[in-house]
């Protein structure tokens, strides 16, 4: 088979590992994928005697690295790759029979497929002002019911804005799983496009802040108690440098505290990894927050 007779998916993987300056096919050792955020190219490096407050410059490297990788993983498709076994397909065609017979006022909107890194749902557009939320494994299928119990009651106590669900859809037409429609949050994702990161660690830390008052951690699906540290993860995860010690000073980090924060930003990372062959988005965020935290700051 030629180069260009391969599946797009594959042929845009091994763009993503080429940028990277190594391949899995060859042998070699993903983790040396870092070197490109551990170890920038001299032209690339701070000048020195800038003002660090100014600007954060390995982060800025870094985002120059999403940004080229993420022009190539938006050709893979990812939406449509299986990551697991068991998953169930969707498409636009099952999300407007199920509108059709539970949601008729919404059968007749525009229905696109959003773009996205998640490993647990498909998340489609319908029109301008909705958006429907597929599970794509049994492990997910329950989120909905979740979110819709909490997130209503936390929404008050907190001074960003949350998703709100407008309807709960129950499985029909082969499709197993309960679904949900929510309100589309306008935004975009913090892959290197964050315009004043050190705003963005000061509002961030004021959500986690107020979280904690209300006594929850941890995300909508999978919603918890546990180690405060698993807050800190932003830490490695976006930002870098004068935002990142801001961040962690807004939330009274201790070193013990930051250390468990790593801990779980190394513990997700590695995790992702599995996804090396099937989610090229997972594994450009899991190699950004892997150079963060083995940089050791």
């Amino acid at each position: 088979m030629s180069e260009d007779e391969r599946p797009e998916e594959e042929r845009g993987q091994d763009e993503l590992i080429a940028a990277f300056g190594t391949s899995r096919r060859n042998g070699t050792n993903p983790l040396a994928a870092k070197r490109l955020q551990l170890h920038p190219p001299k032209e690339q490096q701070p000048a020195s005697g800038s003002d660090p407050m100014a600007k954060d410059s390995n982060m800025a490297f870094s985002q120059s690295c999403w940004r080229a990788t993420a022009v190539l993983c938006d050709h893979c498709h990812v939406g449509r790759v299986k990551m697991h076994a068991g998953e169930i397909a969707t498409g636009s065609r099952l999300v407007r029979r199920l509108l059709r017979h539970q949601f008729p006022q919404w059968a007749d909107l525009p229905i696109e497929m959003v773009p996205s890194y998640g490993t647990d749902h498909d998340i489609y557009r319908l029109g301008d002002q909705l958006c429907a939320r597929m599970p794509r494994t049994g492990w997910a299928a329950g989120q909905a019911e979740r979110e819709g119990i909490w997130l209503p009651r936390l929404a008050p106590h907190l001074p960003l804005a949350l998703p709100v669900q407008v309807a709960l859809g129950q499985p029909a037409d082969g499709y197993p799983f309960t679904w949900s429609v929510y309100q589309w949050l306008p935004g975009d994702n913090a892959n290197g496009t964050i315009s004043d990161l050190r705003q963005a660690a000061a509002d961030l830390a004021g959500f986690v802040t107020a979280m904690r008052r209300i006594d929850t951690t941890g995300d909508w699906g999978g919603l918890n108690a546990g180690d405060p540290a698993c807050d800190l993860q932003p830490a490695w995860n976006i930002f870098a440098g004068p935002s990142r010690k801001l961040f962690l000073s807004e939330l009274g980090a201790g070193d013990d505290a930051c250390l468990r924060g790593r801990g779980w930003t190394l513990y997700q990372a590695i995790t992702g990894l599995y996804y090396w062959d099937t989610n090229p988005g997972m594994i450009r965020q899991a190699s950004h927050a892997l150079a963060q935290v083995l940089a050791g700051t």
